[in-house]
């Protein structure tokens, strides 16, 4: 929880605004790595740099949200993760779902790992 609320700081902080297209695509979105950002952290997951790769690629905002918001990734953002996506110029709002979409299914798993240890004697009793 206290990483979560860090990179929810870190994300509402002052960010200068992208140029965009008129089709709403970062007009930087094609540079695979800036010089002034660098290559990304190492052990960024997969699923995350997916995100980074169709947002170089030119994917707009509303459709990297989309993909975020439907996708069954586990992005797994370290803090040095966040710092890299809004470096590169990702969109708050696209961090904040993936952020989102990792606290919902570690939410999920918590919930389903309690289920499995509460059992119902034939009774009708619960013990644990």
């Amino acid at each position: 929880m206290v990483v979560f609320c860090a990179v929810l700081t870190l994300l509402f902080a002052a960010t200068p605004a992208q140029a965009k297209d008129a089709k709403g695509v970062s007009k930087g979105a094609n540079k695979l790595v800036s010089p002034s950002v660098g290559l990304p952290p190492e052990d960024i997951s997969p699923e995350a740099a997916e995100v980074v790769w169709l947002y170089h690629h030119g994917l707009g905002n509303e459709k990297l949200l989309r993909y975020v918001n439907r996708s069954h990734a586990d992005f797994k953002l370290s803090v040095t993760d966040v710092n890299y996506l809004k470096d590169i110029g990702l969109s708050t709002d696209v961090v904040v779902a993936m952020v989102r979409t990792d606290k919902v299914r570690e939410d999920v798993a918590r919930l389903r790992s309690r289920e499995r240890t509460v059992h119902v004697s034939p009774a009708g009793g619960k013990r644990a």
